[in-house]
């Protein structure tokens, strides 16, 4: 039988052990160079922002008095277009809403002398507890500082929601 020698033997545990040891820090070097390269980053923060689409927008309406409604079936849309739609020479039929996904935002400015402009849909904010329509003025007018009748209207569709909406 061959017997090695020991030193001989010795060096090739060294080298084994040597190869053994690189392999094994080698493979946690892939390892750990993996989550380096794909860390996770934290979520964005949720937006409370909630998009809307004009349905329509101008300075005469046949609603004559201020109103701010959140529409939510077909009947009362069909009712608050005919009603806003009365007094035009020509109008078309309502936009056709779904409202099992989408829900309306009418804002009427009514009757009045008005020097601020057209009443518009700013932004619409959703909270855990309501709906949050913004409103503000566009600063449009029919003429330089006169004073104008006007009946201003926005209307805007947007997702369904059954949260109670406030208008500010």
């Amino acid at each position: 039988m061959f017997r090695l020698r020991p030193w001989i033997s010795l060096r090739f545990r060294i080298a084994a052990a040597f190869f053994l040891s690189l392999a094994v820090l080698s493979a946690m070097a892939l390892a750990i160079e993996a989550k380096i390269i794909e860390p996770k980053m934290p979520p964005k923060p949720a937006s409370n922002e909630v998009d809307f689409t004009t349905i329509a927008r101008g300075s005469f309406s046949g609603i004559k008095t201020a109103e701010r409604l959140a529409i939510r079936d077909e009947g009362t849309w069909l009712s608050v277009w005919h009603r806003h739609s009365s007094e035009l020479q020509y109008c078309d039929p309502a936009p056709h809403v779904d409202f099992e996904k989408s829900m309306v935002v009418a804002v009427f400015q009514g009757e009045g002398s008005s020097r601020s402009g057209l009443i518009q849909v700013d932004c619409i904010k959703a909270f855990q507890d309501k709906i949050v329509v913004l409103l503000s003025d566009s600063g449009q007018t029919g003429g330089k500082g006169a004073r104008n009748t006007t009946r201003s209207f926005h209307i805007v569709k947007t997702p369904r929601s059954l949260l109670p909406v406030v208008f500010r």
